[in-house]
């Protein structure tokens, strides 16, 4: 298996998050290549000092999260105590069963609570190949649309910026006000 030169999570083996969104993105890029099983044993046989972050930080990684910003936002969360979310789990808005819509992280509580928090993109509005129909305004208004309906399904819905999630703290803030289960220190 020829993985050294592919996986970085060794080289600056320190920070959980940075640790995990390099592994969610490198699992994302070859989970069709490589078992899940084969790179956590892989791992567990090299040395350095980031080996034991590289193993909890796969043991997470699923490759379900669509960028490296919402790998790192799911490292702050992890690593902030906070309950493992699912994924980009689809959602059906129950008043036109054809609406479906997948949210960047959901968590249902004991109390059967659906919390949600999406990280907001900002590539989108910026990025004319990513308009709907090539027009911002048809794209700010189907954002909304979407929102509408994942409002009405969810409990609770927290936008949060990368900036926010860099700092860490403030996602934190947000995602406890909100009812986010937290597990303790992982």
């Amino acid at each position: 298996m020829l993985l050294r030169p592919q996986l970085p999570i060794y080289k600056n083996g320190g920070d959980f998050r940075h640790v995990l969104q390099r592994c969610s993105e490198f699992f994302m890029l070859c989970k069709r290549l490589i078992k899940k099983k084969e790179l956590l044993d892989y791992c567990a046989q090299r040395q350095g000092r980031g080996k034991a972050n590289a193993l909890r930080a796969l043991n997470y990684a699923t490759g379900r999260t669509e960028n490296g910003g919402e790998a790192y936002a799911l490292g702050v969360m992890l690593d902030g105590g906070l309950a493992q979310p699912s994924l980009q789990e689809e959602i059906t808005y129950p008043f036109d069963l054809g609406h479906r819509d997948r949210v960047d992280f959901a968590w249902h509580t004991r109390e059967g609570h659906l919390i949600v928090a999406e990280l907001d993109g900002r590539v989108k509005y910026r990025d004319p190949s990513m308009f709907r129909g090539g027009d911002l305004s048809a794209t700010i208004i189907a954002e909304k649309e979407r929102e509408e309906r994942i409002r009405l399904v969810a409990d609770e819905v927290v936008r949060f910026s990368f900036r926010e999630a860099m700092e860490r703290q403030p996602l934190i803030r947000k995602l406890i006000h909100a009812g986010v289960p937290v597990n303790g220190a992982l």
